[in-house]
C-alpha cells in the first residue's frame, strides 16, 4: 500500500515509528513507482519514501521545474516534516544530482543533514557534463535521443498518445540536468556511498569515483552490473548493497 505525503512524498509501505527513512530520488522522466518493490527488500524498520516532483502521477496537473534554483527552496519544504528522524537519501542519475544539491542547501539552512547519502549511476556533481542537450530538441529529434538512450519504457516510446503526455515532463526534467551548473562549496560532512554500473558508458568508473572530493565523511565505491540503468537490471544486486548500507541504523549490532 502506498501513501501520498503533502505532495512531495509517496511512502510505500508506511511506518508508525520508523527507525529510518530512506528518500529516494529517480532518475530523469521516472517516478515514485521506481521504489515500489524496494519495502521487500529492505529492513522493516527501514521506511521508503519516494520522491514525486511536479508534473507526474498525482501532480501531473502542476508545472514541472526546470531549474535547480526553483526547486531546491520547495522540495526542502515539502520533505521538511519528513527529516524529524534519522535518513539517508538515495538518488539515480538526475536523482543524484537533486539529492546532493538538496543536502547542501539544507546544510545551508541548518536543517538536519542524512546519516549517509547513497548517489546510483551519477558522475561526481563536479566532473564535466558531456553529451548533447536534448531538452530544447525538435520533436522528432527528442524522441529518437529517448529511444537512444533508452531510459523511457518501451511500452511508452511506442504510444504516441502517452509519449505526448509524458514528454513535457521528461523534458523538464532533461533542461534541469542539462542547465545544472555546479558551484563549488566546502565538502559534506556526510558519508557517500557511490554505485556504479560497470557497463555505463554515461558515467565512467573515475567520475564516480570523483564523488570524493564532495565528502569528508566515509567514502566507497560499489559496482554491479549494467549500464546507465542497472536500477532496473541489476536490482538482485543493487537492493543488497542498499540494504547493507542501512544496517547501522536498523539492525541490531551483532554481539
Amino acid at each position: 500500500m502506498a501513501i501520498m505525503t503533502d505532495r512531495w512524498l509517496i511512502r510505500w509501505q508506511p511506518r508508525t515509528e520508523p527507525a529510518l527513512r530512506l528518500i529516494c530520488f529517480p532518475y530523469a522522466g521516472g517516478g515514485p513507482a521506481l521504489f515500489r518493490t524496494w519495502p521487500q527488500a529492505l529492513p522493516p524498520q527501514a521506511e521508503v519514501c519516494a520522491v514525486q516532483l511536479p508534473g507526474r502521477g498525482a501532480r501531473f496537473t502542476e508545472p514541472p521545474f526546470t531549474s535547480m534554483d526553483e526547486l531546491l527552496p520547495a522540495l526542502a519544504d515539502g520533505l521538511a516534516p519528513f527529516l524529524d528522524r534519522p535518513y539517508v537519501t538515495f538518488g539515480h542519475s538526475l536523482g543524484g544530482i537533486i539529492s546532493f544539491e538538496l543536502v547542501r542547501f539544507l546544510r545551508a539552512k541548518n536543517l538536519g543533514q542524512p546519516e549517509l547519502m547513497i548517489i546510483s549511476g551519477c558522475r561526481a556533481a563536479q566532473a564535466p557534463r558531456s553529451g548533447p542537450r536534448i531538452h530544447d530538441l525538435p520533436t522528432a529529434e527528442f524522441r529518437a535521443e529517448l529511444r537512444r538512450i533508452n531510459g523511457t519504457p518501451q511500452e511508452v516510446l511506442e504510444d504516441e498518445g502517452l509519449l505526448e503526455v509524458v514528454e513535457p515532463m521528461v523534458r523538464a526534467d532533461m533542461a534541469l540536468g542539462e542547465r545544472y551548473l555546479h558551484l563549488p562549496e566546502p565538502p559534506l560532512d556526510v558519508p557517500m556511498s557511490v554505485v556504479h554500473g560497470s557497463a555505463d558508458a554515461t558515467v565512467t568508473r573515475a567520475a564516480a569515483e570523483a564523488w570524493h572530493e564532495q565528502t569528508t565523511g566515509e567514502f566507497v565505491v560499489r559496482e554491479v552490473p549494467g549500464d546507465h540503468f542497472f536500477i532496473h537490471d541489476a536490482e538482485a544486486d543493487l537492493l543488497p548493497l542498499v540494504r547493507e548500507s542501512l544496517r547501522p541504523w536498523v539492525l541490531p549490532s551483532p554481539r
